[in-house]
């Protein structure tokens, strides 16, 4: 991912190092968050020593916070957006989905839905044209196995827990 500020900076993630980079309007580049070592950590802490998996994307808006999308982690990651502070510090905005590996499958597959509060979920697996082809009960934070015995094609599974519903869309190959 790449992004640009109202001053000219670019910001670049670079997926395989775990890192952010800036280049400001000079030329020069500098890495302004991540120590580089793909697993999760630094909420609250200096962004220099915060660590992403698989970091994908990245966003700046107005006020200078750089949006991270920490695509392994599952979180937006922000630097700048403990407020009020003086000092850039790291924090996470939750992104809450359901995780499906692996995903194309061929009819076996593992489902998930991490959350902050552990409840119950109830799944529900539809064909595309919205027939629903099964449905089961289980936890958030807790994997699931499954098998769709189904032809090749797209699917959409529901997660539905007492207070949202998220969908995510299954490939059977």
């Amino acid at each position: 991912g790449i992004a640009v500020d109202d001053n000219g900076n670019v910001y670049i993630v670079d997926e395989n190092r775990d890192k952010i980079r800036k280049i400001n309007a000079s030329g020069i580049i500098n890495r302004i968050a991540g120590a580089g070592t793909g697993i999760f950590s630094g909420d609250g802490g200096d962004p220099l020593l915060a660590n992403f998996t698989f970091p994908t994307g990245v966003a700046v808006d107005r006020k200078g916070r750089i949006y991270i999308a920490d695509e392994a982690n599952q979180r937006v990651r922000c630097i700048g957006c403990n407020v009020p502070s003086e000092i850039a510090n790291i924090a996470t905005i939750r992104i809450q989905k359901i995780v499906i590996f692996p995903n194309p499958t061929s009819s076996r597959f593992d489902v998930t839905l991490p959350s902050v509060l552990n409840e119950q979920v109830e799944y529900k697996i539809f064909d595309a044209m919205g027939k629903m082809l099964k449905q089961f009960v289980g936890q958030t934070n807790s994997q699931q196995s499954l098998e769709l015995n189904a032809p090749s094609g797209l699917y959409y599974i529901q997660a539905v827990t007492s207070s949202r519903v998220f969908t995510e869309k299954l490939v059977v190959e």
